[in-house]
């Protein structure tokens, strides 16, 4: 997994992204629009998604409301060949790091938008979470990549 990237990819609808917020580092693609941006030229791409487009080596980490699209999205991408592809599973509804992503009951696009359900924050166990990302494989790529772009120890944050 040398020379890779780790990319968190939000696959839920425009508007929840807009009226919820989203996890720090996460870029948006939605999962409707999923199958076709992954046979897009990568300028094409770039212009749509304002990222690059995942290269087959890069580990893709989906995430969701709760998981099920993120599930789906999984899925699409490895039937279109990548590997290296993982399901967060708690997804933004139980990311409890930050008030800027707020947890929300499911709701169709047509219908109003539910009012956001309140929660306290809570400290992350950065154990806990090193010892997960070991048992994926992930945590030497993670430590590399930071060595490599001299960042905080996250995702990769690119303008969205």
């Amino acid at each position: 997994l040398q020379g890779c990237r780790v990319l968190v990819l939000d696959v839920r609808r425009h508007d929840e992204r807009t009226l919820y917020g989203a996890i720090p580092g996460a870029l948006h693609l939605p999962v409707d629009e999923l199958p076709s941006a992954l046979l897009l030229p990568a300028s094409q791409f770039r212009r749509r998604y304002h990222f690059d487009p995942p290269g087959p080596a890069d580990v893709l980490v989906m995430q969701s409301r709760q998981n099920a699209r993120a599930q789906w999205a999984a899925q699409l991408a490895r039937d279109a060949g990548w590997q290296h592809v993982f399901v967060y599973v708690d997804g933004v509804h139980n990311w409890r790091l930050s008030l800027a992503v707020q947890a929300y009951p499911a709701y169709q696009q047509w219908q109003l938008p539910p009012d956001p359900e309140p929660f306290v924050p809570c400290q992350p166990d950065v154990a806990a979470g090193a010892e997960q990302l070991q048992q994926l494989g992930l945590l030497g790529l993670l430590l590399e990549q930071h060595a490599e772009h001299h960042m905080p120890l996250q995702m990769q944050q690119q303008q969205q």
